[in-house]
């Protein structure tokens, strides 16, 4: 008990400065990015074009998996027609089709990740935009991420609904880009 009193204590300490720069700062506002970014149409579309490259990736995978699988066990069914030579070069082209597949699908989900960023930088760099046009247009003179408080007392701070339908305004669907 004395450990949360003296916790308190210094917290209230701490905040109060922070209440007299905040007084002196004027209008301060507060966002909800995460929240912004969850319920977005353009990040939605995003989560729906990536969960179905997924599908598609996977079943590309399990092609690849079966095709190389069966001719691992044809070439072990020939091992015995076939000289330690002509085995020898055939296992190294089957090895060498391993290898190209491992690189196709790498290259594919590099590409992935790639244009996944892209898009989502496109929303951020959009978000930021119009955080900062209502903090402009409001005239405040500060805006908090909602993460970085404990608490705020009134949702009169809050501007992430007002930010969340300007994004799906001027963002409603985002076309990902692949090369």
């Amino acid at each position: 008990m004395k450990r949360f009193l003296l916790l308190a204590t210094a917290c209230v300490s701490l905040l109060s400065p922070f209440g007299a720069v905040a007084g002196e700062l004027g209008s301060v506002a507060v966002v909800d990015v995460e929240k912004i970014f969850a319920k977005a149409k353009a990040v939605q579309d995003i989560r729906e074009y990536y969960s179905a490259k997924d599908k598609e990736y996977k079943a590309m995978v399990k092609g690849f998996e079966a095709e190389l699988m069966a001719k691992q066990k044809d070439l072990k069914a020939k091992e015995g027609d076939l000289t330690a030579d002509e085995f020898a070069l055939e296992r190294n082209k089957l090895e060498k089709q391993v290898l190209e597949s491992r690189n196709k699908l790498q290259a594919l989900n590099k590409q992935a990740s790639k244009s996944l960023l892209e898009a989502e930088n496109k929303v951020r760099h959009e978000v930021m935009k119009i955080i900062n046009d209502i903090s402009t247009e409001a005239d405040y003179d500060i805006v908090f991420p909602a993460q970085s408080l404990v608490r705020f007392k009134t949702e009169e701070l809050d501007i992430t609904a007002e930010a969340l339908k300007r994004l799906n305004k001027a963002l409603p669907k985002i076309d990902v880009k692949e090369e």
